[in-house]
């Protein structure tokens, strides 16, 4: 089995099907199929491509998709997506994997710079992390963020995944509604010609969230665009569900659900900062699991990486993620190890302590 490096954005672009159908064999997160990485490098021409795929005759066996960038004579080697997203690498069966995993270390020892590769968002327990650490040689493996998972699987039912406290705040929130003399609507979309009308409003939603909870994500042009983009590839392919919260005939709040084997991962939820009155955003988020508590397929909604209040009710299990660094040398890896641990210098001042004369 041979491997080759793929540096060009466009040729890595051809093998999409066979990524598609790796994805599928290894249960893959949305995050790790080509809608979301494809967008997240198309936006960021600073970040290069450095995919490593395997292949057998004409078959791809696997296949990594990484992305890099030199800062202080050191290439920083990343998965290509953002940090706090779960990731997987792409294969078909164990000894595929074995094989990627040599690969990527084989490659990586060809990187005539000095180099970090940092994996964030595998899987707990990766088999895929400990291989690549031995691949790599001078490596850690250490946990990752948390993501709390909602099970609502055939043994479920509205009263397990909702707790009563959330039963009664939906209830309060439609009160509420009806009584200021308001109508709420919820709908789901699925195809990307009934999401477009609607994507300024959420990305809008989106931006004003966070700011209000003074988050830096979302807010530049690259950001938004890989948002975009990215939202509409996985509807293209089947694979998300945007819920619409309107009151009256304005959108007050959204979840953009995207789909993967039996999972719905929460990509991004938000309510607009004018309808918190209403509790718009735990009417949706209610929506959101009765919804998949009645999908035939989805057994686990993936509320995504952070605990929060919200996330936890219900029958919920908190995933550890994994992540990986390894280094060119040991050398490296002390230097870094020093540069952490070493404390910050204050600049000199250059001026008076004394305060300023009193007007």
């Amino acid at each position: 089995m041979r491997f080759e490096v793929i540096l060009e954005l466009d040729r890595i672009a051809r093998f999409t099907g066979e990524m598609s159908a790796l994805g599928d064999a290894v249960d893959a997160p949305a995050s790790a199929r080509w809608e979301s990485i494809g967008p997240w490098l198309h936006h960021r021409p600073h970040m290069r491509p450095f995919a490593v795929r395997t292949f057998d005759g004409d078959r791809t066996t696997g296949i990594a998709v990484l992305a890099t960038s030199t800062r202080r004579g050191i290439q920083r080697i990343v998965k290509a997506g953002e940090r706090g997203e779960p990731t997987s690498l792409l294969y078909d069966g164990c000894d595929a994997l074995d094989h990627l995993t040599t690969a990527i270390g084989d490659a990586l020892r060809e990187v005539s710079a000095p180099w970090v590769l940092r994996l964030t968002g595998l899987p707990a327990d990766s088999v895929a992390a400990r291989q690549l650490a031995s691949a790599t040689r001078s490596a850690r493996v250490a946990p990752g963020s948390s993501s709390p998972r909602l099970d609502v699987g055939d043994d479920q039912t509205a009263g397990t995944v909702l707790s009563r406290n959330t039963r009664a705040a939906v209830s309060k929130a439609r009160n509420r509604i009806a009584s200021d003399g308001r109508s709420l609507r919820l709908s789901w979309i699925r195809r990307p010609d009934e999401l477009a009308p609607h994507l300024g409003d959420i990305m809008t939603i989106r931006a004003r969230r966070n700011d209000a909870l003074n988050r830096a994500d979302g807010v530049d042009d690259a950001e938004l665009a890989t948002f975009r983009d990215t939202v509409l590839a996985h509807c293209r392919a089947n694979r998300a569900r945007v819920l619409l919260a309107h009151i009256d005939d304005v959108v007050a709040a959204y979840a953009i659900c995207l789909e993967s084997s039996d999972e719905a991962w929460v990509y991004s939820n938000a309510v607009s900062p004018d309808f918190l009155r209403y509790s718009a955003g735990t009417v949706a988020n209610a929506d959101v699991v009765l919804s998949y508590l009645a999908d035939p397929v989805i057994c686990h909604v993936n509320w995504g990486a952070g605990v929060q209040r919200y996330k936890m009710s219900g029958p919920v299990t908190v995933q550890r993620a994994t992540e990986l660094t390894a280094w060119s040398s040991p050398t490296l890896r002390r230097l870094e190890r020093l540069a952490r641990s070493a404390p910050r210098r204050l600049p000199r001042s250059t001026g008076s302590h004394r305060p300023p004369p009193a007007d």
